[in-house]
């Protein structure tokens, strides 16, 4: 339990109710924050900061160097407060832990895994959620927001430039990554030419300026094309794999776990173990003629046609807000929105079914983003994976009570260190709990739709070992490919998009299970440390009042009050 006040301290801010400040501290962290937002200026628009949207900052080597050894340097000077922690209130330590533990996470990652000279997808990655999101977020005027875009876009063709040099000095370059770049790269060419489209022919005072950066912009995509696939991919026989030194120190700083890689691996297989007997046994009870296997491939069957998609997901999203309300779960924020769109084109090799874009945490528009992708008349194979029975535990898993409204719970608090910084680990076990706790208080009792979500937790399961063996060199992408589908019962292209994704993100795949897990045991010690006391919707509101972070640090405010 971490409490660094002494008495009198903590006696003074009892009685007068007054936050203690170190100005020292939150000069020095809003100087790191506005460092981060320069360097990253895609970062800053999705964050909701808006100051850098004209660009997207430098990235050739030696700048990104510089940042690198800026961020150390503020780690440097962050670190004097360890000493002076009896100064710091107790939100302030709970800011000065995430901070430090942030920046020593980026700072080691970034060094270690070399991505700006290893991955081909990080360059149009930036390129097109720099401009989707000052497209799809109404935080100011359209014309304002195109202005931005076609600042933006000028520099497009300088920016593959760089990327280019930066690929042709890296070494160990990963085949999965350069073949996600080329994806995205196609793709992105694709919504430069289509999605864009709308926007420029709405912007008459700018059309011709935005029509010839766009021209420019389409042709830099080009080049990048064939350099990838040409020159990049040929040469491309590296591995991503991070090492079990990395993979803990992650699981440590990011996440406040203390689990071994050992451990982590044990207790995904246990939990596989156990959700396929679930699952024998529930299946029995809806049909004893059938293995869970042939049964959820019957269920798989049952699911909207393709143009029903979207409205079909929003009608259940609707219908688990009401719940929610209805039976006091926790609260929800005034103000949020959320709209259900359809994934932009270049994200759809690896979101092939349904994704959540949060609300930026520094906008008053407190509007969510719930992507569906679209399934195409040629291919009606995905759609098995929009069960209607499925698309329940979906709706409310992304968005109320799941991700939508804990982004926005998250969204309202002070701090600006926990508006920015924060961890899949709550993140996705907060949703993942929620499918757990919304079939504790009766919104679903159809045992098919039950059947469906223990498969969904079989599938997090499985990504906890993936996760681990992917990055210790246990397992390849084939096999991962293989247990998804095999274990996990996913459709071969859903399991293929992701376990590419899986490898550039890791620790992310385990944080579902492994948050999910936390949040249960951090209910079942609070209700029993507060017995009659103890309020679900009282737990819920105080749980999601401390942002997205570490649920070790939550524990420890929690279990003391």
């Amino acid at each position: 339990m971490i409490i660094f006040y002494n008495s009198y301290q903590t006696l003074k801010q009892i009685k007068y109710g007054k936050e203690y400040m170190n100005e020292n501290f939150n000069r020095l962290a809003d100087e790191i924050l506005e460092f981060h937002w320069e360097n990253k200026p895609v970062d800053a628009t999705f964050l909701g900061i808006h100051k850098y949207d004209h660009t997207f900052g430098k990235q050739d080597l030696l700048s990104h160097q510089e940042f690198l050894n800026g961020l150390e340097t503020y780690l440097n000077q962050l670190k004097i407060f360890e000493q002076e922690r009896i100064n710091l209130s107790l939100d302030e330590w709970m800011d000065y832990i995430i901070l430090k533990n942030s920046l020593e996470v980026e700072i080691t990652f970034e060094r270690e895994t070399k991505r700006m000279t290893r991955d081909a997808s990080i360059y149009p990655l930036m390129i097109l959620y720099g401009l989707y999101l000052l497209v799809m977020r109404n935080f100011a005027p359209f014309y304002e927001r195109m202005e931005k875009v076609l600042e933006r876009l000028k520099e497009v063709p300088q920016i593959l430039i760089v990327g280019r040099e930066n690929l042709n000095k890296g070494k160990n370059i990963p085949r999965i990554w350069t073949e996600i770049g080329i994806e995205l790269t196609e793709n992105g060419g694709r919504f430069l030419l289509k999605t864009l489209e709308p926007f420029i022919e709405e912007t008459s005072l700018l059309k011709n300026e935005l029509l010839e950066a766009r021209y420019a912009a389409l042709e830099a995509f080009s080049h990048f094309l064939r350099f990838l696939q040409n020159e990049l991919l040929p040469r491309s026989n590296g591995d991503f794999s991070i090492g079990k030194e990395l993979f803990e120190l992650l699981l440590r700083k990011e996440h406040q776990l203390s689990y071994s890689t050992e451990e982590l691996l044990s207790i995904g297989e246990n939990i596989i173990v156990e959700t396929k007997a679930s699952m024998d046994r529930l299946s029995k009870e809806i049909d004893e003629t059938q293995s869970p296997e042939d049964l959820i491939t019957r269920l798989k069957r049952e699911h909207p046609n393709r143009t029903e998609l979207l409205n079909y997901y929003k009608k259940e999203m609707g219908r688990a807000k009401e719940f929610v309300i209805h039976h006091g779960l926790v609260s929800i924020p005034d103000g949020e929105t959320l709209s259900v769109v359809e994934t932009p084109l270049f994200e759809r090799p690896r979101i092939p079914y349904a994704a959540y874009i949060p609300p930026a945490p520094f906008e008053k528009n407190q509007n969510g983003i719930f992507w569906v992708t679209p399934v195409e008349k040629e291919n009606l194979e995905p759609l098995k994976d929009h069960s209607i029975y499925k698309i329940v535990v979906t709706a409310l898993h992304e968005a109320y009570p799941g991700h939508h409204l804990q982004f926005v719970h998250s969204n309202k608090i002070k701090s600006k260190i926990r508006r920015q910084f924060f961890t899949p680990l709550f993140a996705e076990g907060w949703a993942l709990y929620c499918e757990e706790m919304m079939y504790e208080n009766g919104f679903y009792t159809d045992l098919r739709i039950r059947l469906l979500q223990l498969k969904g937790q079989l599938w997090r399961a499985c990504r906890v070992v993936i996760d681990v063996k992917l990055h210790l060199k246990k397992m390849d992408i084939d096999d991962a490919v293989d247990m998804l589908v095999n274990v996990a019962r996913l459709e071969r292209t859903q399991a293929i998009g992701e376990v590419k994704r899986y490898s550039q993100t890791p620790t992310q795949p385990m944080s579902y299970i492994m948050g999910k897990q936390e949040i249960l045991k951090l209910r079942n010690d609070v209700k029993q440390l507060r017995s009659n006391r103890f309020n679900t919707r009282d737990f819920h509101d105080e749980l999601l009042s401390y942002g997205t972070i570490p649920t070790g640090l939550i524990r420890e405010r929690m279990l003391s009050s």
